[in-house]
């Protein structure tokens, strides 16, 4: 049964995540949203698996869930549009093959790229595709003002060029997203200096489309696992 997350089930919840990657992106999300904010939503499921909504991702770790139809459901019912899954098949939606890339090594810094590590959020939001400009905005200050995220980007002629959002920053790493570089500044070394400004010798991830993984390898990262992303039909 998908129960939603109350006070007394934290325990519980906490130990269903385990230590992978998705475990921590949703520890993380836990710590800054708590149990009462809309923009992320937490739930146990049969005592031994955990559900994380974020926008209209749903993250899960833990257990295989039985009832496939009482996810289905669930899903249809807060209008997600992807389940990202370490262990889990979703027939009635369509996969979509993603990698988590792993980096643990330190990265040489690239010198003549200066980067802001203070960028205007508000006008770096309106730069990042494929997500709400508000929702983007809010998750961002709010992880960033309780220390569990950073965001930097390369800045030419008054206008963000390229951007790195670590949406995650935990004791067991650190989660990269929102890795982007407008296309007519491409091939520029922006993205490589940004991912590099976070590879310190910590733990590092991100997840990429296959046909991506050759980049992030020239990058430093390798291949930790395929990820199980599903998105509606």
């Amino acid at each position: 049964m998908i129960k939603k997350l109350e006070a007394c089930d934290a325990l519980r919840f906490v130990k269903c995540l385990g230590s992978s990657c998705t475990a921590m992106r949703i520890k993380t999300a836990y710590a800054c949203y708590g149990l009462s904010s809309p923009m992320c939503g937490f739930y146990l499921v049969d005592n031994s698996a955990a559900l994380a909504v974020m926008g209209k991702s749903v993250l899960h770790c833990g257990d295989k869930i039985a009832d496939i139809d009482e996810l289905t459901a669930f899903l249809e019912a807060i209008g997600a549009q992807s389940f990202i899954s370490e262990n889990m098949l979703l027939q009635t939606w369509t996969p979509a093959p993603r990698l988590l890339m792993r980096c643990t090594k330190a990265m040489p810094r690239i010198e003549n790229i200066e980067i802001d590590e203070n960028p205007d959020l508000w006008a770096l939001s309106k730069t990042v595709e494929g997500v709400d400009t508000d929702e983007w905005y809010s998750d961002a200050c709010t992880r960033k003002n309780k220390t569990h995220a950073a965001v930097r980007a390369v800045k030419q002629n008054g206008e963000y060029v390229a951007l790195v959002y670590a949406q995650c920053i935990a004791p067991d790493g650190i989660y990269l997203t929102s890795v982007q570089t407008l296309p007519k500044h491409r091939k520029k070394g922006y993205a490589k200096a940004l991912l590099s400004s976070f590879c310190n010798g910590e733990t590092v991830y991100l997840i990429c489309k296959p046909e991506m993984r050759h980049f992030y390898e020239k990058c430093g990262f390798s291949l930790a696992i395929p990820i199980c992303e599903y998105v509606k039909n």
